[in-house]
C-alpha cells in the first residue's frame, strides 16, 4: 500500500496494521492534524491496556507505542498532554518513560553534553564504556545519536554490538530493522540471537516475518518465542499462517507459551475470524479450526470460547463427514471427555 494516497482517517484507525510498521508510523503522526480528535482515541487506545470494544488484535508493540507518544507530541493540546503525563506515572519500561518524559519536557541531553556522550561511543578505549555511554543515549531516549549508535553495530566485541541493537531498538530505530534481520539469518548463532531480540523490542511488524520463519526452521525456540511475546499479540494472527503451512508447529512450546501471553476475548476473536476467512471452503474452514483448537490448547478459556463460536456458528460443519469435519469432531470430543472428567467428583475410598 503507498501511505501517501491513504486518508488520514485510514492510517490513524489502522492501530493494528500501521501503527507499528516501520514505513507506516511516520505517515501516521504526519495524519494528526487532520483529525486531531481521532488521533488522540487511537493513540489512547494504544496505549491502553484493556481497551473498550476490541475483538482483533491489536498491535502493543514497542514501535506502536513509540507511534502513539508521537501522535500525543504532535498534537499537543492539553488532553493529549494529560495523557502523556498519566503514562509517566504508571509503571511501564523505563526506556519507553524517556520518550514519553522526552515529550513531556524536550531532550534530556543536549550540546556539550550530548557531545561527550556520542564521542564515547565511537572513541572509548574500553567496551564497558562505550557500551555505557550507549546506555545513557538510550535512557535519555536521545534520537538525534541515531546514527552514532548505528556505528557501534560494527564495533570490534560482541559486547558492544549487543548494547547498540538494543540500544537501536529502545530509541525506536526501524532503519536497524534490516541489519537485524540479517543477523538473524546469520550463521552466527549469537549474531543471530541478538537480531531476534533486537526485533522482538524495537517491535516493528514488518520483522514478524523473518521471526516466524526462524521458528519455521526451529532456531532456538525460547529465543524466537520471547521476540513473539514481545512483538505482541497481533502477531497471533501471522502465526497462524505459518501454523497452516507447518501444522506441526501447533504442538510446540514455543507457540503455546507465546499465546498463554494474550488477551483471552482477543485471543478467541483474532482465531474465529482467521477460520472465518475460509468459511466459503468447509473442509477448508474446518482444518483451521482444528489447528485453532491445538494452538490455543493450552488456553482453556480461549478454547471455551472458541468451541461456543463454532457451535454457534458452524454447527452443519461439525456435523459433515468431509475428513477435516471428522478430525475436528474426534478434536472437539477428546476435549469434551477431558471437561468432563476434570469436572466429575472423586469417589471416596
Amino acid at each position: 500500500m503507498h501511505y501517501q494516497a491513504a486518508s488520514p482517517e485510514t492510517l490513524l484507525r489502522g492501530t493494528d496494521r500501521y501503527w507499528g510498521d516501520g514505513f507506516a508510523a511516520p505517515f501516521v503522526v504526519a495524519a494528526v492534524p487532520a483529525a486531531p480528535e481521532l488521533a488522540l482515541r487511537c493513540a489512547a487506545g494504544v496505549l491502553d491496556d484493556a481497551p473498550a470494544g476490541v475483538t482483533w488484535q491489536r498491535s502493543t508493540s514497542r514501535l506502536a507505542r513509540l507511534t502513539a507518544i508521537g501522535v500525543l507530541a504532535g498534537l499537543g493540546t492539553p488532553a493529549a498532554r494529560e495523557r502523556l503525563k498519566a503514562l509517566d506515572r504508571q509503571r511501564i519500561d523505563p526506556h519507553l518513560r524517556a520518550h514519553v518524559q522526552r515529550a513531556l519536557s524536550g531532550p534530556a541531553l543536549t550540546g556539550k553534553d550530548l557531545q561527550d556522550v556520542t564521542s564515547l561511543v565511537l572513541a572509548g578505549s574500553a567496551k564497558e564504556d562505550r557500551a555505557l555511554a550507549i546506555e545513557r543515549l538510550t535512557t535519555a531516549a536521545a534520537t538525534e545519536a541515531i546514527g552514532v549508535v548505528r556505528a557501534a553495530l560494527r564495533d570490534r566485541t560482541v559486547h558492544v554490538r549487543k548494547h547498540a541493537a538494543y540500544g537501536l531498538a529502545a530509541l525506536g530505530d526501524t532503519g536497524s530493522l534490516d541489519t537485524f534481520v540479517t543477523w538473524l539469518e546469520s550463521e552466527d548463532h549469537e549474531a543471530a540471537k541478538i537480531g531476534a531480540h533486537a526485533i522482538g523490542y524495537l517491535g516493528d511488524l514488518r520483522g514478524a516475518g523473518p521471526i516466524l520463519a526462524a521458528l519455521g526452521r526451529g532456531f532456538s525456540p525460547s529465543v524466537v518465542g520471547e521476540a513473539l511475546e514481545r512483538l505482541g499479540p497481533w502477531v497471533l494472527g501471522p502465526l497462524l499462517d505459518v501454523v497452516e503451512r507447518a501444522p506441526e508447529l501447533a504442538r510446540r512450546a514455543s507457540v503455546s507459551s507465546v499465546v498463554k501471553t494474550f488477551p483471552c476475548e482477543s485471543t478467541a476473536a483474532t482465531v474465529s475470524s482467521w477460520v472465518a476467512d475460509v468459511r466459503g471452503d468447509p473442509d477448508h474452514t474446518a482444518q483451521r479450526a482444528l489447528l485453532g483448537l491445538e494452538v490455543t490448547s493450552g488456553r482453556a478459556d480461549v478454547v471455551d470460547m472458541l468451541l461456543g463460536w463454532l457451535a454457534k456458528h458452524h454447527g452443519d460443519l461439525v456435523a459433515a463427514e468431509t475428513a477435516g469435519a471428522r478430525a475436528l469432531k474426534k478434536k472437539i470430543g477428546g476435549i469434551e471427555r477431558r471437561k468432563a472428567k476434570k469436572a466429575r467428583p472423586e469417589t471416596p475410598t
